[in-house]
């Protein structure tokens, strides 16, 4: 009785049937390539090889964090690069253009390189090698200008603001990324419009006291522009506060061990409010979004009358405290 193959071997007899007809093919064209090209035979073999590594599943999958760079010769591009079916060291070498690139990182099969950019414009060319497998990336690099540095026009300079988010108003180079910092710190990305203007709120809320705002443009080549002018601001918000005479607490005796209800209307700008009693620091939620804070809490072990205090913080982390503002009893 005749054996019937597994359908795995008829698979691999396809496969090397497949990889015979094709070499054959390239063998024939071969001679005609070398003679009428220069190229040499064995960079077709190189080519067949590859090839028939390509068919047995290996290859090398190359991702490039930056296509285009600017020809500072300090801008840098992450390369990550993963083998497939290959454990062959992998290297990487520029065959074309400037700059340079590096071993960053080689963890398991995900291995990244650093490429810094050189100073001559124009194409370089990357290729990765990993015993007969090979892989090109082209990073670009461009002669770029700096941006010119923005300009805040508003809010004016030394003035008072009761907004914890001002607006910020400006100007700067047409369809350019701005970065507004306060004190240094990156608070806020915006961008300009046709027109070269940027008009936007912080994102970052300010705390009371005094700020310094500043604004730098960014390019898509991701060249920074000087600082703007500076501008000083003072913050100076009205106190977050409860409405003491609304405070309900549910029931209002309670038995010792077992929970109440408690809810405190809140300010407008009220951003988290806790209750500290008998020991223990409670926080309350605006669960509706109108800032009414409420929470179930437990009471305490022993019967008693307790007192507590209730501390408000507004969005940008100003305190303000309100000491003896609720009282509950406790039976037994």
């Amino acid at each position: 009785m005749a054996q019937t193959k597994s359908p795995q071997a008829n698979r691999h007899r396809i496969l090397y049937i497949a990889l015979g007809i094709i070499g054959l093919i390239i063998l024939i064209g071969s001679t005609v390539a070398v003679a009428q090209t220069g190229v040499s035979l064995q960079t077709l073999k190189n080519s067949i090889s590859q090839l028939a590594a390509h068919l047995g599943g290996s290859d090398l999958l190359v991702q490039v964090e930056h296509s285009q760079l600017p020809a500072d010769g300090k801008s840098q591009s992450k390369i990550w690069v993963t083998p497939i079916n290959t454990s062959s060291p992998l290297t990487a070498n520029i065959i074309r253009g400037d700059g340079r690139v590096e071993l960053l990182e080689h963890k398991d099969n995900n291995i990244q390189f650093i490429y810094t950019a050189g100073s001559n414009p124009g194409k370089s060319v990357i290729v990765f090698t990993s015993g007969i497998l090979r892989q090109t990336t082209t990073i670009e690099l461009i002669q770029s200008e700096v941006p010119p540095a923005p300009t805040i026009t508003s809010p004016p300079d030394k003035s008072q603001i009761n907004n914890s988010k001002p607006e910020i108003i400006g100007a700067g180079a047409q369809n350019t990324k701005i970065i507004i910092t306060d004190n240094g710190k990156h608070n806020t990305i915006t961008k300009t419009d046709e027109h070269g203007h940027f008009q936007t709120h912080l994102d970052k809320p300010l705390y009371n006291g005094q700020h310094t705002l500043a604004a730098i443009a960014i390019n898509d080549l991701g060249i920074e522009s000087a600082t703007s002018n500076l501008v000083t601001i003072t913050i100076k918000t009205d106190p977050a506060g409860i409405d003491r005479a609304n405070i309900r607490i549910i029931p209002a005796r309670v038995v010792a061990g077992e929970s109440f209800a408690i809810f405190v209307p809140a300010s407008l700008n009220a951003a988290k409010v806790t209750v500290e009693m008998a020991g223990q620091t409670y926080e309350l939620f605006d669960f509706n979004k109108t800032s009414v804070f409420v929470a179930t809490l437990p009471a305490p072990t022993e019967p008693g009358i307790y007192v507590g205090d209730v501390i408000v913080a507004d969005v940008s982390g100003n305190i303000s405290r309100f000491d003896n503002t609720i009282s509950i009893t406790v039976i037994s």
